[in-house]
């Protein structure tokens, strides 16, 4: 998301940004779904794939 401005349109970051959250019909739903899912998807990568950590168990308590 960032990166696309630097490498593609170097200077234009204001009207690269203006053209992304302009929400056209044609491509409003591929953007909305990069800007959304993108980190959404970077969240759940990070989260640890089982909670079985959270549970305390005391020593001794087996």
């Amino acid at each position: 998301m960032i990166c696309e401005p630097v490498l593609l349109y170097p200077g234009y970051f204001g009207d690269f940004f203006a053209a992304m959250f302009r929400f056209a019909p044609d491509d409003a739903f591929v953007r909305v779904g990069a800007v959304v899912g993108g980190p959404l998807v970077f969240v759940l990568a990070v989260l640890p794939w089982t909670f079985r950590y959270l549970r305390h168990r005391p020593a001794g308590s087996w």
